[in-house]
């Protein structure tokens, strides 16, 4: 056939581009090291909260939590309070349901070695780890079959699967630093979809839509508007006796299915059905609509442009389509959902991660676009999908290594231009590594010195700033020290700790007034530094500034 003719690609070759392509993302961030320590995967509160189900369960018969955040999160674990004193859980049943084949599978290797068979040793985490990672890899090939449903060719299913791999959130939530929903919740939507395509609406969707609502609470909102494209795919506008009771049926599967969620919130706050995050979490006259889109910190469109791309085509040439029309209101639901919520950033979240559900759809409506792209134009079509993947990955690189604050918002200079240097960016977070695990341990000579290193990689990088400015004012170089506080209050305006820096610098220099009057800002009282303030002598960095600023390294440091 020739390289310019390739051979038409068959339905199994599709599979196998899908797996290699992410046995190729498995080696890839292998050797990046995104896989270092797989079995202490369960960690950070989503993850420890989806997972302790499991353990409190199935090894202690009860639902009292408490004790399993605190041995999976250390002593100071933050634990949501619930009436009576108890533990509350602000995480879903769902994906505990979902690993409890994997969490088998680990406790049986657990019994068969030398490692606790208590629920929480390495048997087990790994375990539901990888089995997360198998989700994700089943609902890649289910959102195939979607596809398949509305007669796309396997070359144009091929292009939209590997885009919705490769270029959104997905890549980061198939391998994720830790367990979570996300993953889960992307492979039930699938199948749910599927079911809907193939048999319609019924008591077997009902099941697989109940089960998607109990992995994630909000595919509530998108199973009405799948079973409406289902209706009027199959029916128009025709409505009958016989379909209303098809619709309550699935509707009663739907709260079947929903019930050990219902049961579990009843066990711990004394309610069947209530938002655990408490009131106040959800708030409907909060709607930074525009910030969620495009904000830097983890805007839709801005940290994932094939978003932006697919959702203009769904708006204008694919809008008359009807589940091209389902994809823009569930879209616009979870737009209004996800901007309600009183963290709209996700705190640490690779993009959106709550528009992952929205996923399969997406891989549809990219499907369609792609189809009606002209041949003359497929290769130029290419060249953009291959220049956002590239984009997609060194944010992931970026994010993975906390050259970009993981919850915070990073200036354009680091979303942007930082990708094109990333090997002086790299270089100089080693470095700010390094200072920051001596500073932990009272080496300051080291702290000093790989503070320097990390100036000399990246001088106006956040974190070499961070190490660089305190580093030069311990050394007496006030310069250095304040033009390096300044640029950090450029990055982080009101951040505490430059302000602090400042004041100490204003003080040696005099100008006590100033001093004063940024310590008001700062808003500590310390017997040393009102006493350094009334003489006009001494120095504003004491024990309390150094504890403040280890604060400051613990956000931007990781193990």
């Amino acid at each position: 056939m020739g390289i310019l003719n390739p051979p038409t690609p068959t339905w199994r070759s599709v599979d196998l581009t899908v797996l290699l392509a992410c046995l190729t993302l498995m080696l890839w961030y292998g050797a990046l090291g995104y896989l270092a320590k797989p079995a202490e995967r369960i960690r950070g509160s989503d993850s420890i909260g989806y997972y302790v189900y499991l353990p409190s369960i199935f090894m202690d018969g009860d639902l009292d939590l408490g004790d399993d955040f605190r041995t999976l999160g250390g002593p100071n674990a933050a634990v949501h309070p619930a009436p009576g004193g108890k533990a509350g859980n602000i995480f879903s049943i769902g994906p505990a349901i979902l690993w409890l084949p994997w969490f088998t599978v680990g406790h049986f290797v657990a019994l068969a070695t030398t490692y606790p068979a208590d629920g929480y040793s390495a048997p087990y985490t790994f375990a539901v780890y990888w089995g997360n990672v198998a989700y994700v890899f089943l609902g890649l090939l289910l959102t195939i079959r979607f596809l398949r449903t509305f007669d796309l060719d396997q070359k144009t299913v091929t292009v939209s699967i590997l885009a919705t791999l490769l270029l959104t959130q997905l890549t980061y939530y198939f391998l994720p630093m830790s367990a979570t929903s996300h993953g889960v919740s992307f492979t039930t939507v699938a199948l749910f979809l599927l079911s809907v395509r193939k048999t319609g609406v019924n008591w077997k969707s009902g099941l697989l839509g109940g089960l998607a609502v109990l992995v994630r609470w909000q595919n509530l909102i998108l199973l009405p508007l799948i079973v409406l494209a289902d209706h009027f795919d199959r029916n128009g506008r025709r409505i009958t006796r016989d379909h209303f009771k098809k619709y309550l049926i699935f509707t009663a599967v739907v709260v079947l299915v929903f019930l050990p969620q219902s049961l579990a919130w009843y066990e711990i706050y004394g309610s069947p059905a209530l938002i655990p995050q408490s009131t106040g979490y959800l708030d409907p006259t909060r709607l930074p609509v525009l910030e969620v889109l495009f904000s830097l910190r983890h805007g839709l469109f801005t940290w994932h442009p094939i978003w932006l791309v697919v959702s203009v085509c769904a708006l204008f040439p694919l809008r008359n389509i009807t589940w091209v029309r389902i994809f823009i209101l569930s879209a616009s639901a979870q737009l209004a959902v996800n901007a309600m919520v009183e963290d709209w950033w996700g705190n640490w979240s690779f993009g959106q991660r709550r528009f992952v559900n929205l996923l399969p759809l997406l891989a549809l409506v990219l499907g369609l676009t792609y189809s009606r792209v002209p041949i003359r134009y497929r290769t130029r079509s290419l060249i953009v999908l291959a220049v956002l993947l590239a984009f997609n990955q060194a944010l992931l690189y970026q994010y993975h290594n906390v050259l970009i604050p993981r919850s915070g918002k990073p200036t354009l200079e680091e979303f942007v231009w930082d990708k094109f240097s990333l090997w002086e960016v790299g270089r100089a977070q080693l470095a700010v590594n390094t200072a920051v695990r001596s500073f932990r341990r009272n080496d300051f000579e080291n702290f000093l010195r790989f503070a320097e290193s990390a100036h000399e990689a990246r001088p106006n990088y956040r974190n070499t700033v961070k190490v660089r400015s305190v580093a030069s004012a311990v050394e007496g170089k006030l310069s250095e020290a304040l033009e390096g506080y300044d640029r950090w209050l450029e990055i982080e305006p009101g951040n505490p700790v430059p302000l602090w820096g400042i004041a100490d610098i204003r003080l040696k220099l005099g100008q006590v007034g100033q001093a004063r009057e940024l310590m008001i800002m700062v808003g500590v009282q310390d017997p040393q530094i009102t006493a350094a303030l009334e003489s006009g002598k001494g120095t504003l960095l004491t024990g309390p500034f150094f504890d403040r600023y280890r604060k400051e390294l613990d956000q931007i440091y990781l193990d």
